[in-house]
């Protein structure tokens, strides 16, 4: 396995983790899809309630807690009138599954620790030892595959990495990149502003000069 894929499969793994403490601590809350990207990962989320990044850290303490439990990935093919009953609270969910089963792909169920979900696969063999770190960055809002007519979703993003050193390096560019988009828009702004004055100062002088004029003419008129 090269190490692009094992990251990835770490990053996968780890959006199941964010799933898994979700539900133990926000329950009734429906799963959509939570796949790797390049920068990490993210699961999106029908919450009751809205939900802040101020929870973050709950959900982050609540992650480790689970990860403690999860030595394997356990797969398992299922029918399609199994998956309706195993998620029948699940609406999305059962939407991709059914459209799976309409195109003849089997349907597979990964399962680790107490939790478990609809999915393709990619994951760490030792998720446990893997998974070295952790964090959620943000949270967005995200139609249901991507259609405006359909509900609006919540997005969470994350970032994995097999060590708190990576992870570390990762957030501190993050940082930087960040201080250079600020200072980028302090600097246009202040352009802006002194590009406006000039503006205004032009505008000044043409209103006064065509006041003169003006003024002139009707001395003129009036001799």
């Amino acid at each position: 396995m090269s190490n692009n894929e094992s990251l990835h499969n770490l990053r996968h793994s780890t959006a199941h983790l964010l799933a898994a403490a979700v539900l133990e601590l926000f329950p009734n809350t429906k799963r959509a899809i939570g796949p790797a990207i390049e920068t990490g990962f993210y699961y999106d989320f029908e919450f009751i309630n809205p939900i802040s990044e101020e929870e973050f850290p709950t959900i982050e303490k609540k992650m480790a807690e689970i990860l403690k439990t999860w030595k394997s990935f356990d797969r398992e093919e299922i029918t399609i009138e199994e998956t309706r009953k195993k998620f029948k609270d699940e609406p999305y969910k059962l939407e991709m599954a059914e459209e799976f089963a309409k195109n003849g792909e089997k349907l597979t169920v990964y399962k680790s620790g107490e939790y478990e979900d609809l999915c393709e696969g990619g994951h760490s063999d030792d998720p446990q030892k893997e998974i070295g770190a952790f964090k959620l960055l943000s949270v967005a809002g995200a139609y249901w595959r991507g259609d405006e007519k359909n509900k609006m979703l919540a997005r969470i993003y994350g970032t994995a990495f097999p060590t708190e050193k990576e992870l570390d390096e990762y957030l501190q560019m993050l940082e930087e990149r960040l201080a250079i988009r600020k200072l980028l828009c302090q600097v246009l702004t202040e352009q802006s502003y002194l590009k406006f004055q000039d503006t205004m100062k032009n505008i000044k002088m043409t209103c006064l000069k065509s006041i003169h004029i003006i003024q002139k003419k009707n001395f003129s008129l009036s001799q």
